[in-house]
């Protein structure tokens, strides 16, 4: 899977070199340098992120926007790998609705793991205080019709361990049989058909899959502490983004039903946990 899905996603990512005329050429060379430099630290240091964390990074991606598990108003950005490792923005998400708001933006994080938390929620932390938010130096974007930097993002850290990965992996490849090149040539017509069912049932279940809700809790419980935390020390307009956020996020989940057995299947997953824990004491 990994093979299929994350080289994909890193072709999507924003690419620096479009911005030429922006910058310039030698900002631009520069930057590159600087990625070069910041990828040989964290190879030397044995911190690169595992392949579960780049297949999970890759899978939120794609299906937050193909599944509209953030609404159907969800695009997904895949930022350049400056704004991945400078600026801590593994997917930005665009969301546009006409009767509540005009264009938001939410800069995320993505975790397999909750071992990290504490410190991410640190800079989140930091950057309310300084109002600065988070930014993508490298922003496009044809719905907000703009190119260069965007800054005063509201960062958000979503993830799911690794119970929930490979179960998100078994479905995926399941929906993708027939775009990864299985060849059907052979089978009978009932097992061709078999195996469009298996397809078309496993979309299905992408689509509705209860890690949309896992993750729109995730951003509740954040933004609820981001923007008390912001209000407390008179942030006004980082809290003002949050409570967009919060708005938001609380909209999309009155429209989400998942079982009560996957409620408590969520409530379990330890990265979920981890974040709930580490919330208490921001």
């Amino acid at each position: 899977m990994f093979t299929q899905l994350v080289p994909e996603h890193e072709k999507s990512a924003i690419d620096i070199s479009e911005f030429k005329k922006l910058y310039g050429e030698a900002q631009i060379n520069r930057d590159r340098e600087s990625v070069r430099n910041k990828k040989a630290h964290i190879k030397e240091a044995h911190t690169e992120p595992t392949h579960r964390a780049k297949i999970l990074e890759a899978l939120l991606s794609q299906q937050i926007e193909l599944s509209n598990w953030f609404g159907e108003d969800a695009l997904t950005i895949v930022p350049s790998e400056y704004d991945d490792l400078f600026n801590g923005v593994d997917v930005a998400i665009e969301f546009e609705r006409a009767d509540s708001y005009r264009y938001m933006a939410a800069g995320i994080d993505v975790t397999s793991s909750s071992q990290a938390i504490d410190k991410k929620l640190g800079i989140i932390k930091s950057h309310i205080l300084d109002e600065a938010l988070t930014k993508m130096k490298y922003f496009f974007s044809e719905r907000a019709d703009s190119r260069g930097e965007k800054s005063k993002i509201p960062a958000i850290v979503i993830g799911t361990d690794i119970k929930m990965i490979r179960e998100l992996c078994e479905i995926w490849l399941n929906a993708n049989k027939q775009r990864l090149g299985r060849d059907l040539s052979g089978l009978s017509e009932t097992s061709i058909e078999n195996q469009k069912r298996i397809v078309k049932e496993a979309l299905e279940k992408l689509a509705n899959h209860r890690i949309q809700v896992l993750l729109l809790r995730e951003i509740e419980m954040q933004s609820e502490k981001y923007l008390d935390f912001a209000r407390k020390n008179e942030k006004f307009d980082a809290a003002q983004k949050y409570e967009n956020l919060l708005n938001l996020v609380r909209e999309l989940l009155s429209e989400k039903k998942i079982s009560p057995e996957d409620e408590i299947e969520n409530e379990s997953d330890t990265v979920f946990q981890a974040l709930k824990f580490s919330l208490a004491g921001f």
